[in-house]
C-alpha cells in the first residue's frame, strides 16, 4: 500500500515550508451588526494591541487583542435617506446612496471586496448570517432589502443570508460526500 507524501509531517519534506504553513492561519474579517443597537456600558475597546481593554461583552477574546481592530464612529451622512430604518443599514458597509422605489441600488460592501481578494485562503470566502429571512416589498419608498441586508455583492445584489444555525455549520464543516459520522475535529 501506498500513502501520499506528507508535507506537513516533521520527518518529511521541507519541515521549514511546514512549518510555515502551519503558523499562518488565513486572514478573516468579522463584521457584527445589531440594528438596535448594543449595550455599550459592556461592548467596547480601547487601544490597540496587547495594551487594548476590553468591556465585559468582548473580554473572552482578550487572547486575541493583537489580531483585532475595532472602527466606531463611521458616519456617513449623505448616504442616509428616508430617516428610516430600511434607507439606513442597505449601506452601510457600502457608503454608497440607495435608490428609492422598487429599485434595488445601493453598492458593494466592503466585506465582499474583502472575499474577493482573499476569500480564497478559505474553505468559504464569505459566510453572512442573519436572523430571518429577507423581506420583500417597499415601505416609506425603499425597498425593505435594504433592511435585511448590510453584505452586498454588487450594487444592486445582497449577499444572501445564511439564517439556519445548522446549515451555516454544515457549510464551514461538513463535507458533502461523507456520511457525517465523523467528529468536527477532524474537519481543521
Amino acid at each position: 500500500m501506498a500513502l501520499p507524501w506528507m508535507e506537513s509531517v516533521r520527518v518529511w519534506g521541507d519541515t521549514k515550508k511546514a512549518a510555515k504553513q502551519a503558523s499562518e492561519a488565513p486572514v478573516r474579517m468579522g463584521i457584527l451588526f445589531a440594528g438596535c443597537g448594543f449595550h455599550s456600558k459592556e461592548w467596547w475597546a480601547k487601544g490597540e494591541g496587547k495594551a487594548m481593554e476590553l468591556g465585559k461583552v468582548l473580554a473572552p477574546l482578550k487572547d486575541f487583542r493583537e489580531k483585532m481592530v475595532f472602527i466606531r464612529g463611521l458616519y456617513n451622512k449623505e448616504a442616509l435617506k428616508g430617516n428610516i430604518h430600511s434607507s439606513q443599514t442597505g449601506n452601510l458597509l457600502s457608503g454608497a446612496p440607495l435608490a428609492s422605489g422598487g429599485r434595488i441600488q445601493s453598492g458593494t460592501s466592503v466585506d465582499q471586496y474583502v472575499a474577493k481578494r482573499i476569500g480564497h485562503q478559505t474553505k468559504v470566502p464569505s459566510l453572512v448570517l442573519g436572523c430571518e429571512k429577507s423581506n420583500p416589498g417597499v415601505h416609506k419608498n425603499y425597498s425593505l432589502l435594504y433592511s435585511s441586508h448590510i453584505s452586498w455583492s454588487s450594487p444592486n445584489t445582497p449577499t444572501p443570508l445564511e439564517v439556519y444555525p445548522a446549515l451555516a455549520f454544515d457549510r464551514l464543516f461538513k463535507n458533502k460526500t461523507e456520511t457525517g459520522d465523523r467528529s468536527v475535529l477532524d474537519a481543521i
